[in-house]
């Protein structure tokens, strides 16, 4: 199976970026957690802090994926950038849910 491309991660980052599920959310990012510290240790390994990258930037679209295929994304992606992009969007839509439930 190929790996997302940039305009799939875009689409996956539009959907969360607008899910009201804050649930979904949390449970999304406990999952990619494990994955997200393994590349960076494996980064650590190759080149130190230096070498993990940054976010990506993906430019946002208007078009989101429907919920099972953003999550399908986020399962594909194993490029550590485009996983940040992704749970960095996650990670802001739970604080901006969390603020309006106060």
């Amino acid at each position: 199976m190929a790996a997302p491309s940039r305009d799939d991660v875009a689409r996956a980052i539009a959907f969360f970026a607008s899910c009201e599920d804050v649930d979904l959310l949390r449970r999304t990012l406990t999952e990619v957690a494990p994955r997200v510290r393994r590349l960076v240790v494996r980064y650590l390994g190759a080149g130190g802090e230096d070498a993990v990258p940054g976010p990506a930037d993906v430019p946002p679209t208007p078009v989101a994926a429907a919920r099972d295929d953003a999550l399908n994304i986020l399962r594909q992606t194993n490029d550590l950038a485009l996983l940040q992009a992704i749970t960095r969007a996650i990670g802001r839509r739970v604080e901006e849910l969390e603020r309006h439930q106060r």
